[in-house]
């Protein structure tokens, strides 16, 4: 060995026991490092899982159980810890997207930062609403007010708190923006992907309530004196907008605060006597039911629901020589149930009920019952349940008394009822007309050119409630051609499941003739049908269906295959009449071409179809197949709502999907042609 080569040997020999200690000093550092990191993610989330054992004790108490003040420090304190495990899992974050094979959590690994982005922007979302609404929350349990009334502190809270309102809604969006890059959610254990379940289906009502909460305050009436028309549909006899009509009454709010709230028959609020009603109804009210004028009860015509709104109030203000009205607001029994289940039973000292979300149709129906005297009295006072109703809500929301009042199931259930149409609301001031339709609150009927759109309407024109037993589903297929039109076959099949009773079918029999709500019920239907499609829908086959004339009211025959009904300039619609008696079952069909219903990019195409819910309808089987036309390649298929991705099966090159129908659906297929 060369003397250079022995200095060097005995220079690394003696350098090498340096780097080890180097070596596991650095080691010893990371794990500190490390070690310290896990000590901090893990308090953190074992503060964020405390938290939430926490809050589910607070929210268990309703709402006037919740310290305001501890509720304010557990809002602060889970920001703080999500702070924490994003700043110190941020190192990680890289690196989770590709950590899917790990047991059991590689789904959420590789979720990972788009649920911190999630809970990031959630807590500051809350942070902010929990500042804003926190005098709120403490006005509801206060005992300040010398009538009992907390509303108008509980508007002018709301009012003060709009910027931080609206800043919460900003952080909202960003949640709402960071969820929809997850698309695993399936994937997710159990526990985990049921509470994705809830917070997707809170998210959308808590983005429109930030919404709504910009422009309550000026419905409240705190820019002066507001009158609002309310529209009680009865669901069983229906209509365009929800249901026929049955009682009506107007709220006068201002400052928050309910000056009064009159409500009464809807028979009642034309003056026939003292007016003159000249103007005719819609050509097939007066052909199908002849009916000779245009009266307050079936204002609600028209699908649209602003279009109908703003009938029905003009035909308020003209019989009852009422100021003008500030907007509608219609709720049909269903929404009744879904209040009271999240409010709680309510009081009716006038007709010595207690009601619930679980005797409520029984209690309607209850109240139609005929008396034993056999008079005409009934008839008067057959709908006599709905003002005490009406009071006892207004007066529970009125008084503060919450303490029932179950949050979550009352968020849930007025998501269920926006969605479902149950609830619908038409403002008059633009601004407020506005925020109402971002959030399709207004049942407005509107579609995007160059899309489809199939809307399935009907019309009780039998005078009877014989929609508690007839049932409906929908069939509809879709052959896409190359140039972007379509063909459309649409098939309905009606059930009416109601026992046969032996009587002849007429179309209209007095309700003097009955025992009980059930008979009114178990008629006959007869159904006018529109179906609502893209403008320049062209119309090729259809049914006919035949009416004799001992079962109308006109004593003519209908026999008719559907027809051209234009009523609205963004849409074509057929229209056709048909009668179905007790347990028997019918069925309607429609074949049409369809306009260019396809955008166009390039090769690429995407099909949009909307197909919103008639209002008041619980749900409905919906069955749609879309055919691709040849040779497509699909791409892509996104609906809205997001859950019912997983209710569709592609073969070959069509799409189908069978659902039971609650809210309105969008489906959007895109695909590529060659070439």
């Amino acid at each position: 060995m060369s003397t250079e080569e022995t200095v060097l040997t005995e220079s690394n020999s003696k350098t090498t026991p340096w780097g080890k200690y180097l070596l596991l000093g650095a080691a010893l550092l990371f794990l500190l490092w490390a070690g310290l990191k896990v000590w901090r993610i893990s308090s953190a989330a074992y503060s964020l899982w405390q938290l939430q054992a926490e809050a589910r004790a607070l929210a268990g108490g309703g709402l006037t159980g919740i310290d305001p003040d501890q509720a304010e420090e557990m809002v602060r304190t889970a920001r703080q810890d999500v702070v924490t495990l994003q700043e110190e899992t941020a190192v990680f974050m890289p690196l989770t997207p590709y950590l899917g094979w790990v047991p059991k959590v590689g789904p959420l690994l590789v979720a990972a930062p788009h649920l911190v982005e999630m809970a990031d922007a959630g807590t500051e979302t809350a942070a902010y609403a929990m500042r804003g609404l926190k005098p709120g929350l403490v006005a509801l349990q206060s005992e300040s007010e010398s009538d009992g009334s907390k509303l108008p502190q509980l508007v002018a809270a709301i009012d003060q708190a709009r910027p931080d309102l609206l800043q919460a809604a900003q952080s909202l969006d960003k949640v709402a923006a960071a969820r929809s890059q997850i698309d695993n959610v399936e994937q997710f254990p159990g526990k985990t992907r049921e509470l994705m379940a809830l917070f997707d289906e809170i998210l959308p009502l808590a983005q429109d309530g930030l919404k709504l909460a910009q422009v309550l305050p000026q419905m409240a009436g705190v820019d002066g004196l507001r009158r609002y028309l309310i529209l009680a549909q009865n669901e069983d006899e229906l209509r365009a907008t929800g249901g026929f009509i049955s009682g009506t009454g107007v709220v006068v709010v201002e400052n928050g605060r309910i000056l009064s709230l009159d409500f009464g028959d809807a028979y009642g609020v034309d003056d026939l006597a003292g007016k003159p009603y000249e103007e005719y109804p819609p050509q097939p009210l007066y052909e199908l039911m002849q009916l000779d004028y245009f009266l307050f009860r079936d204002a609600n015509y028209w699908p649209d629901f602003p279009t109908s709104a703003e009938k029905a109030m003009s035909l308020y203000e003209y019989g009852q020589d009422y100021p003008p009205l500030d907007g509608v607001v219609a709720i049909d029994q269903h929404f009744l149930e879904l209040l009271l289940g999240g409010l709680g039973s309510a009081a009716i000292p006038e007709l010595g009920l207690e009601v619930s979300a679980d005797t409520l149709i029984e209690d309607l129906r209850a109240s139609w019952r005929k008396g034993d005297d056999d008079n005409q009295e009934w008839w008067e006072t057959r709908k006599a349940f709905l003002g005490p109703f009406a009071a006892a809500i207004m007066q529970k929301l009125e008084s503060g008394d919450l303490s029932d009042v179950k949050p979550k199931a009352l968020l849930l259930n007025m998501s269920q009822a926006v969605r479902g149409k149950h609830l619908q609301i038409y403002m008059k001031a633009p601004a407020e007309a506005a925020v109402l339709d971002e959030i399709n609150w207004d049942g407005r009927l509107e579609n995007n050119t160059g899309q489809d759109f199939l809307l399935v309407l009907d019309t009780n024109m039998g005078f009877n409630k014989a929609n508690v037993y007839v049932k409906r589903e929908i069939d509809y297929a879709v052959q896409l051609l190359a140039d972007g039109t379509a063909v459309a076959n649409l098939t309905i099949n009606y059930t009416h499941t109601g026992a046969d009773t032996g009587q002849t079918c007429t179309q209209y029999s007095p309700y003097q003739d009955v025992i009980n709500y059930l008979q009114v019920a178990n008629k006959c239907y007869f159904n006018y049908l529109r179906v609502y499609t893209p403008q320049q829908t062209r119309l090729l086959d259809s049914s006919e269906h035949f009416v004799p004339a001992e079962a109308l009211m006109n004593k003519t025959n209908w026999q008719s295959t559907a027809i051209e009904s234009p009523e609205f300039a963004d849409f074509m619609t057929f229209a056709n009449f048909f009668y179905l008696p007790q347990g028997e079952q019918t069925r309607v069909s429609l074949q049409y071409q369809l306009p260019v219903v396809v955008m166009t990019q390039g090769n690429q195409r995407q099909y949009t179809l909307t197909i919103p819910k008639q209002a008041s309808v619980q749900s409905q089987p919906l069955s749609v197949n879309v055919t691709l036309p040849d040779g497509a390649q699909l791409d892509e298929v996104t609906f809205q709502p997001d859950a019912l991705y997983g209710t569709a099966v592609i073969i070959e090159n069509t799409v189908q999907f069978t659902i039971q129908q609650t809210t309105d659906i969008v489906v959007k297929i895109t695909y590529t042609l060659p070439g």
